[in-house]
């Protein structure tokens, strides 16, 4: 679990210096790698059995559900109310959204 949240801290330490230096399509870019590695660090750290978190951290298996499933599960289990489905659902289909997770909204964007 601690490879994911200093994957996490790295990619939020990018796009705070992406967005310092004007780069605002790349910080954008970042957000969908952000949003699920902070995903999978919470499904690892609430709800992965301990042959799971073996798999993961010994052999490097990827033993996770799929991401709709684990966003579900992990908002369950941390009672977010349906914040991991919102975010989950723009990733997945939300036209605004995903254009934001692909750096391709630049022009809906007001910066002043």
């Amino acid at each position: 679990m601690i490879a994911y949240i200093a994957l996490a801290r790295e990619h939020q330490h990018a796009i705070h210096e992406l967005v310092r230096l004007g780069l605002y399509g790349s910080a954008f870019a970042l957000l969908r790698p952000l949003f699920e590695t902070g995903v999978r660090a919470l499904w690892v750290l609430g709800l992965a059995s301990d042959e799971q978190v073996e798999a993961i951290g010994r052999r490097g298996e990827e033993p996770f559900p799929k991401f709709t499933s684990m966003c579900e599960l992990v908002d369950a289990c941390f009672s977010a109310e349906g914040v991991f489905n919102y975010f989950r659902d723009g990733l997945e289909g939300d036209v605004r959204l995903h254009a934001f997770w692909f750096g391709a909204a630049r022009e809906e964007i007001h910066w002043e």
